[in-house]
């Protein structure tokens, strides 16, 4: 009888990205030994009741980084599935290289929000604890969005290829509804603080609008000329 062939759908996992995989397993895991840490995260994001709240409480500093670090990981992910999915690279980069620019541009990124946040705080005097709140939420976002968008990319890898398109797109939507969460709860605390709209709009306009016009406009271009690279 003639032994039947296996058939071994093509993947975007390659063998070195199950070890960065499963660090944010074991950091998952490390965190979520407070069955309350996760629960009053979430909390805090979409509440401002409980970000408050969450915000006199003492946690553990070491919970809060290693999530940021998970942040970057996945980040990185999503970024590299997009590019290998929608810009097939005609240079010789590997898919590892790839992910390593693909984490260097997400921490640069969320680093560059914090000093684009200080610098208005300096702008509009007497803003520090508008400022303080605001990259709290930021970083709040960049947690949970981790945590959120961590299943998806499991997906996207390990998946066949033909369904990892939907994965890396639900990946993105996750990122940009934490960061858009993040940017309604900064304005509301600026308006309750009683910073000028001017500067709330001329903020909006310049760092957070233009920037995700231009991403949409990339991601709906990629979308509708989207074709799975083998």
């Amino acid at each position: 009888m003639r032994e039947a062939a296996l058939r071994v759908s093509p993947q975007l996992a390659e063998d070195w990205m199950f070890p960065f995989f499963l660090v944010v397993v074991i950091i998952l895991v490390l965190v979520n030994r407070d069955a309350n840490f996760i629960r009053n995260l979430f909390r805090a994001l979409f509440s401002r009741r409980y970000f408050k709240m969450e915000d006199r409480r003492e946690g553990s500093s070491w919970m809060h980084g290693l999530l940021l670090f998970a942040f970057v990981l996945v980040g990185g992910f999503v970024m590299t599935f997009f590019v290998l999915n929608y810009y097939p690279l005609d240079i010789s980069w590997s898919k590892f290289e790839v992910f390593a620019l693909s984490c260097g541009v997400v921490f640069l990124l969320f680093g560059l929000r914090w000093l684009v946040t200080s610098m208005i705080g300096l702008a509009i005097g007497g803003g520090d604890q508008i400022l303080t709140d605001y990259n709290k939420f930021l970083s709040l976002s960049a947690k949970s969005a981790s945590i959120a968008a961590f299943l998806p990319m499991l997906c996207a890898a390990y998946m066949p290829l033909q369904m990892a398109h939907y994965w890396v797109i639900a990946g993105l939507i996750i990122l940009v509804l934490f960061a858009a969460v993040s940017v309604i709860q900064g304005i509301f605390g600026a308006l309750q603080s009683g910073v000028p709209f001017f500067y709330i709009f001329f903020y909006l306009c310049t760092f957070e609008f233009l920037p995700l016009a231009v991403f949409g406009k990339i991601l709906v271009h990629s979308v509708n000329n989207f074709e799975v690279i083998a």
